[in-house]
């Protein structure tokens, strides 16, 4: 018979008594983990293989999560098997499964056996999304596009990138606010402060948490960057402060909105003088996208005023018509529409009246300018058996869009538009496409630079490169095309272009 065997920890009184006194045999561990990796080795000494608990699992069809969830048995086999390998730690994947949701008990089993749960992809603090967003709010969109306010609420559990985006959000503003000569500014650059605070106090909590388990895990820097590399210290983006007791030239109130977004009105700046006064807003149209433009009225110093907003004609509409700005509410914010069927005057009526009452068709000017989703093609023409086929999600908006087959037109792979890639085929084939309005001649676009074989084409890199855009642009100069309907057609020429 062999003498019995004793467990626990190197730290453990009574083992040390045991130890000294006896000639059992002791298995001994620096921890939970450490006491485990102990007792197996221990085990596969007698004889015991690392897979026995598989033996049972023959007809059992296992996958990497994408069927339906494990539990909290499933998990105690398996973190004994990792445990006997030597491992410590298990990232499950995320496609369907929810570990710490799946079954409440997969977590504390977790502990149990000492493995550390890591998490896979774009999983932050452990939380499997979108399947978990799914779960907390049933039926809602997984897009921020549509779903903004739900999951900006969801992403703030996520506090540490949650904390850093706001700081630059609000050091953005602090900045910009300065330049409009806006009282707020003060109150930006404080809540800067402090959110810089709190990354701070956020690292500390994970590095001291659970005895200092995980200290030094969160001391990476990495607040203001100036290359790739982390900067050896946490910097506080550059702010601006106003005197606090002193009233902005010429008077208490400021107002700005987006048409002028680099200094407020009243001022004396040069942003403003090509503009004269007194300060307008941009030109109201039927079709822009957003049909309300803004002005934002705020203090210009530490004293209260009140207001009071009188639209000079009747279909011009305010969400307010009066207000009180104070030390404590520096800002406000008026949105202001057209009411474009009450819209009295003879030229004006006349104008309005020639563009609401046409039948239009396309994709109508609206705010200076056209946009037209790359999914949203008027026709789509195919050629040799390859025709346009749209990619949901890509880009920077609704989709891309791409020749498919792959293989149609004699053998090559034709896609076309503005996604970022290098002139893969040589400088002698750069990336391109052909754009032609109505009966004009076809113009070729070139998106990427020639770049020196062996590097990367100019304008790729730096914080306003191709890369850090995710997008290049091509611009290509037309005749006069005057009011009316006109024709946009888009030829492809070279591979790896998708059309945004």
């Amino acid at each position: 018979t062999y003498p019995p065997i004793i467990v626990g920890t190197i730290d453990t009184p009574l083992i040390k008594a045991v130890v000294d006194a006896t000639h059992l045999n002791v298995v001994k561990g620096s921890d939970r983990r450490g006491i485990i990796y102990a007792l197996y080795e221990l085990s596969e000494q007698f004889g015991v293989s690392p897979w026995h608990c598989t033996q049972s699992w023959t007809q059992a069809k296992f996958t990497n999560g994408t069927s339906q969830p494990f539990n909290h048995l499933f998990y105690e086999k398996f973190f004994g098997l990792v445990l006997r390998i030597r491992a410590n730690t298990l990232w499950p994947a995320m496609w369907e499964a929810v570990f710490g949701v799946d079954d409440p008990i997969n977590q504390a089993t977790a502990h149990y056996f000492g493995v550390v749960m890591g998490t896979s992809h774009q999983e932050p603090t452990m939380r499997s999304s979108p399947n978990e967003f799914n779960l907390l709010y049933p039926g809602q969109a997984w897009d921020r596009w549509v779903n903004k306010q739900n999951i900006t609420q969801y992403m703030k559990e996520v506090a540490a990138p949650y904390i850093l985006a706001q700081l630059y959000i609000t050091v953005g503003k602090n900045n910009l606010y300065a330049s409009q000569a806006r009282y707020s500014t003060n109150v930006l650059a404080d809540a800067g402060e402090e959110l810089f605070k709190n990354d701070y106090t956020l690292e500390k909590q994970y590095n001291t948490m659970l005895n200092s388990k995980w200290d030094h895990m969160m001391d990476q820097s990495h607040i203001t960057y100036y290359c790739w590399q982390q900067p050896m210290m946490n910097v506080m983006p550059a702010v601006n402060h106003a005197q606090k007791d002193k009233e902005v030239l010429p008077r208490p109130m400021s107002t700005a909105g987006k048409e002028f977004v680099m200094h407020g009105k009243p001022g004396d700046d040069s942003n403003q003088c090509s503009q004269g006064y007194p300060p307008t807003l941009a030109t109201f149209d039927p079709y822009q996208p957003k049909l309300s433009r803004y002005i934002d009225i705020s203090a210009g110093g530490p004293n209260s005023f009140t207001w009071n907003l009188k639209p000079s004609d009747p279909w011009i509409k305010a969400s307010k018509a009066w207000g009180t700005i104070t030390y404590t509410q520096p800002e406000t914010r008026v949105e202001v529409s057209i009411n474009w069927g009450a819209i009295q005057g003879s030229s004006l009526r006349q104008h309005v009246d020639q563009h609401q009452d046409a039948e239009l068709t396309g994709f109508v000017e609206g705010d200076g300018g056209v946009s037209i989703e790359a999914s949203h093609p008027t026709s789509n023409t195919t050629a040799n058996g390859v025709t346009w086929r749209v990619l949901l999600g890509y880009g920077k908006t609704l989709a891309g869009v791409k020749p498919l087959p792959v293989l149609g037109n004699d053998g090559k792979n034709f896609t076309i538009g503005t996604g970022v890639s290098h002139n893969a085929n040589g400088n002698d084939r750069p990336l391109k496409f052909a754009v032609q309005i109505d009966n004009e001649t076809p113009q070729t676009v070139s998106l990427m630079p020639l770049a020196v074989p062996g590097e990367l084409p100019p304008g790729w890199d730096g914080n306003d490169g191709f890369a850090a855009n995710a997008t290049t642009y091509g611009t290509i100069n037309h005749s006069s095309t005057g009011p009316g309907a006109h024709t946009l057609k888009v030829f492809m020429i070279e591979p790896v272009v998708v059309l945004e």
